[in-house]
């Protein structure tokens, strides 16, 4: 599960990737580094950097990148949008639809309608009951679902 601080702050960028790569996956950790910075081309030039020295949104990076290379079955994501720039945004659903090409299975909680596109199903919650599930290209076309929940027009 990806939290606010899943990072460790005194190890650089390289080595929290190096520490979450699974050795099933990776027989060399530096394998790990290269392929986590080839598909998070932001942190490369971050690479040796303290993990406390990044901005929320790149230790939110970095935190996917770890998990690209920990290959967990089920990933949990708690709002990795929050407190993000718009930009940072877009760039957090590229990585997080990277993951779901690798095969990674997303459970995924989040206030922005934009994450829609990369849903299979969704739920909507109001007040910690089931408001609505069903199949996400349907649901998140649905105007009334857009307009209470999410505030879009």
């Amino acid at each position: 599960m990806i939290t606010d601080n899943p990072v460790f702050p005194n190890m650089s960028v390289v080595d929290n990737i190096k520490l979450a790569a699974s050795p099933r996956y990776y027989r060399d950790p530096e394998e790990a580094v290269k392929e986590a910075l080839s598909y998070f081309t932001d942190l490369a030039k971050l690479a040796n950097l303290k993990a406390s020295a990044l901005s929320g949104g790149q230790r939110k990076m970095l935190a996917m990148a770890m998990a690209m290379v920990a290959r967990p079955r089920l990933l949990l994501l708690d709002e990795p949008s929050t407190g993000l720039s718009p930009v940072m945004v877009l760039k957090v659903i590229s990585y997080v639809r990277k993951l779901k090409e690798m095969g990674i299975t997303i459970l995924l909680a989040e206030q922005n309608p934009s994450f829609i596109e990369l849903a299979d199903h969704v739920m909507v919650l109001e007040m910690g009951r089931v408001k609505l599930y069903g199949a996400a290209d349907e649901i998140g076309k649905l105007e009334e679902v857009r307009r209470t929940f999410f505030q879009v027009t």
